[in-house]
């Protein structure tokens, strides 16, 4: 049985917290997984960050777009060029929990979605089959997907105008991935790997 190799998308905007992600990611990563790190147009801090890391893992670029202040742009880019058999997204916010990329391979060999669960710390919340995942832009962190172009939605875009769906995008991507997959597809996973701290500051 193949082990399936993982791109991580990560959209940056150069925050200090990138660092804390960067130390959950990269120990985890194996020798054929990449990490895209897409900056939301030039990033000197971000671009540094990846420069003193060193590993050719880390595929790092700059991706201006106007129209998404929430890194959805980013995001899409980064799948466009990514390489790998599963895509999972991180934000610069966020980390990875221990063992978390060892799960994702396990379970990407079934060859279908996968959600996993979350520690989501601002509600002291274990996110898992529960309605907050439609409320709010919590849910990408525990999908991961197999990159298939043919079903594979991309992420919704917005301009400056903002309605409130923004608020659902990563629902949004989720449930248009999953329409483009025969009913039932989504396997769900008990490991949780995915942490988030502080969800809506410093955006």
């Amino acid at each position: 049985m193949n082990i399936p190799t993982i791109s991580v998308i990560t959209p940056t905007l150069g925050r200090d917290s990138l660092t804390r992600t960067m130390i959950s990611v990269v120990p985890q990563l194996g020798p054929n997984d990449e990490w895209l790190i897409v900056a939301d147009g030039a990033c000197p801090a971000a671009r540094e960050l990846v420069e003193r890391a060193s590993d050719t893992r880390i595929r790092y670029f700059e991706s201006l777009d106007n129209r998404s202040a929430y890194g959805n742009a980013q995001r899409n880019a980064a799948m466009r060029q990514s390489k790998n058999d599963l895509l999972m997204f991180v934000d610069d916010d966020d980390w990875l929990l221990p063992d978390a990329l060892d799960a994702v391979r396990r379970e990407g060999v079934h060859g279908v979605p996968l959600m996993f669960r979350m520690d989501y710390l601002p509600r002291n919340t274990l996110l898992w089959r529960v309605s907050r995942l439609r409320e709010a832009n919590v849910g990408g962190g525990m999908f991961v997907t197999p990159n298939r172009r043919d079903r594979l939605a991309e992420w919704p875009v917005y301009d400056d105008s903002y309605s409130d769906d923004y608020r659902a995008s990563d629902y949004q991507f989720i449930s248009r991935t999953l329409a483009l997959w025969p009913a039932n597809s989504l396997r769900w996973c008990r490991d949780v790997i995915y942490c988030c701290p502080q969800h809506g500051r410093g955006q």
